[in-house]
């Protein structure tokens, strides 16, 4: 087994985030893109989380230009296009199975990503 692990989220109990429970979970990083610059966690509020439909993504200095969400298998599982001016957007997941999710809005060259749990 690989005991090397990279530390990718840290999921400390703020805004939110809560550490996954049970087994270790490796991520395959190489599933993973990099960014020049990374947006606080603390600038973005998703709500409600976790959900069992809709999702709303809001910040006051943020404008979103891209929402994707990502399985914990690194797999694209929805993505959109917005207009330059939206800074609050509400989606609907209730198609998707229950699951931890990794959210990421990306604004112009600044990117933020956090965890939505889908009950």
């Amino acid at each position: 087994a690989n005991t090397n692990f990279n530390k990718i989220f840290d999921f400390n109990g703020i805004n939110g985030q809560v550490p996954v429970s049970g087994d270790l979970l490796e991520l395959d990083t190489s599933l993973i893109s990099t960014v020049p610059y990374s947006i606080p966690y603390s600038s973005l509020i998703i709500a409600p989380n976790p959900t069992t439909s809709e999702l709303t993504i809001k910040n006051k200095n943020l404008l979103i230009n891209t929402l994707e969400l990502y399985d914990l298998l690194g797999e694209k599982v929805f993505t959109r296009n917005y207009p330059a001016n939206n800074n609050e957007i509400t989606i609907d997941i209730r198609d998707l199975t229950s699951g931890i999710y990794i959210i990421q809005a990306t604004s112009g060259e600044k990117t933020w990503r956090g965890k939505v749990v889908k009950e």
